[in-house]
């Protein structure tokens, strides 16, 4: 009993911790103020023809919508978009033996999944706010964005993606029941929350991943608010899931001492 006391204390500092980083971003996001892309992008362009390239990063927080000259397809929503993630995922069964205690045999087919490929496409496209229009790569972005597609077909002959090749297989052990098709991905036109570091060290002033690895970098299709009170219930969450583990986990090792 006392083992498992130990561990749920450890959880508990684990989750603590977390606490503590989750509270860092909500302090991020409250700290900047948003701003209109026009004057960001002018105030990068100024100190760039005064130092010259490179010289200019600075946090900034905005509101826009994305948009591309050349939108993307979505792989399977067939969509515009200015970026998508899809995967193919095969569903099966697979046949499992067990024991029992009196050394009786049962065969159970239970369900599994693998993964027959994936692929990411984009996230380098504009944002415009109304004011102005700038560059966004959203590469090392803690993103959140729309599941688009989510479906499950079945096929008895292999079927080819562009970045995989699905293979039923069916023999006495293992069953294919199909595959999964899934898309997420930010359409044209979508109003995006983006908390970045603006830079011009590509020579055009984007919006990145900062050099100071302490910044975050935030793309949501969620609104500030909505980030806001997001990261705030998870807080609460992960402060009484940190305060439960510890103390069951001290009632365990103290009741140990009375159980014999």
């Amino acid at each position: 009993m006392w083992v498992i006391g130990v561990i749920l204390i450890a959880v508990g500092i684990g989750l603590f911790f977390y606490k503590k980083k989750v509270e860092d971003k909500l302090l991020d996001v409250k700290y900047y103020d948003q701003t209109d892309i026009k004057s960001a992008v002018e105030t990068c362009l100024s100190v760039s023809q005064e130092l010259g390239t490179g010289h200019y990063s600075q946090m900034i927080k905005v509101s826009a919508k994305a948009h591309s000259d050349q939108p993307l397809v979505g792989e399977f929503s067939d969509s515009p978009c200015v970026y998508y993630e899809a995967s193919v995922v095969h569903e099966f069964e697979k046949l499992v033996e067990r024991k029992d205690e009196n050394g009786k045999v049962h065969r159970n087919w239970v369900g599994g999944t693998e993964m027959v490929g994936s692929t990411r496409q984009g996230g380098l496209f504009h944002l415009n706010d109304g004011s102005g229009d700038v560059m966004v790569n959203i590469d090392g972005a803690k993103l959140t964005i729309n599941s688009a597609v989510n479906q499950f077909k079945s096929s008895g002959g292999s079927v080819n993606f562009s970045f995989g090749t699905y293979y039923p297989e069916n023999t006495r052990q293992k069953r294919s029941k199909g595959y999964r098709e899934l898309e997420s991905n930010i359409p044209v036109g979508q109003q995006l929350f983006i908390l970045g570091e603006l830079n011009d060290r590509s020579g055009t002033p984007t919006i990145t991943i900062s050099s100071e690895k302490k910044n975050p970098f935030i793309v949501s299709i969620k609104s500030e608010e909505q980030v806001i009170s997001g990261l705030e219930g998870k807080i609460k969450g992960l402060n009484i899931g940190a305060i439960a583990c510890g103390v069951i986990g001290v009632i365990m090792i103290i009741a140990n001492f009375f159980v014999k």
